[in-house]
């Protein structure tokens, strides 16, 4: 069973007429029970997202992420970024 709080927070800004960012921001805080025993975590990211309207029906972003977990657990913490590049027709 995981027991799970988060506030997060999007927003989309525009930029110019066809370029627009996306910052968001998150906060978890849970408790995953296990058969053996219970982890309490605190997870928080950032991010952002610029995207570019490129015709009428295509679309490219490009967009970057941070996460952060502290775990009470030995081994379970981490760090992890991720860039992310799509495009949708």
């Amino acid at each position: 069973m995981l027991e799970l709080w988060a506030v997060r927070y999007q927003a989309d800004v525009r930029i110019t007429q066809y370029t627009s960012m996306t910052p968001r921001l998150f906060f978890e805080h849970g408790e995953e029970l296990k058969t053996a025993g219970a982890e309490r975590f605190n997870r928080f990211g950032v991010g952002v997202t610029f995207t570019r309207q490129l015709s009428e029906h295509l679309r490219a972003g490009l967009g970057y992420n941070f996460t952060l977990k502290d775990s009470d657990l030995a081994g379970r913490s981490y760090k992890q970024n991720s860039v992310v590049l799509d495009v949708t027709y």
